[in-house]
């Protein structure tokens, strides 16, 4: 599968979350359902982002995992950014530190099912 395609699904997702942040209103969003929506959706992206910059379902290795983990941060501010402007809505730092979680929640959960990429002993790794 080509690196391109790879960032279909996590570009996709990112403009689903921008189209839903364009609503005044999210249907069926109450406090306690909206950050675990928050958690789930950006975990989702984490996930997908995770895929894209491994190359594919591999073992977790820091500077791709860095880079997705950061990406989906970085989606999360610029969400609550654009959400600021919207009637009705407003930016939340809780929302982002839920979209944090969710993120971390999802390099967890591709370390436990991918597993972790040996580190070399030259960089600290007790593999050679």
């Amino acid at each position: 599968m080509s690196r391109l395609r790879l960032w279909v699904p996590p570009l996709a997702l990112a403009g689903l979350i921008f189209v839903l942040s364009s609503l005044s209103q999210v249907p069926g969003a109450g406090y306690v359902w909206d950050k675990l929506a928050h958690l789930a959706v950006f975990g989702a992206l984490c996930l997908l982002t995770l895929r894209a910059t491994h190359g594919g379902p591999r073992p977790l290795a820091p500077g791709p995992a860095t880079a997705a983990f950061l990406l989906t941060l970085l989606w999360g501010v610029l969400d609550e950014v654009h959400q600021s402007f919207v009637p009705g809505r407003d930016a939340s730092a809780r929302d982002i530190v839920a979209d944090a979680l969710g993120a971390a929640l999802a390099v967890l959960v591709w370390a436990a099912w991918r597993g972790t990429a040996r580190i070399p002993r030259a960089l600290g790794g007790g593999e050679g």
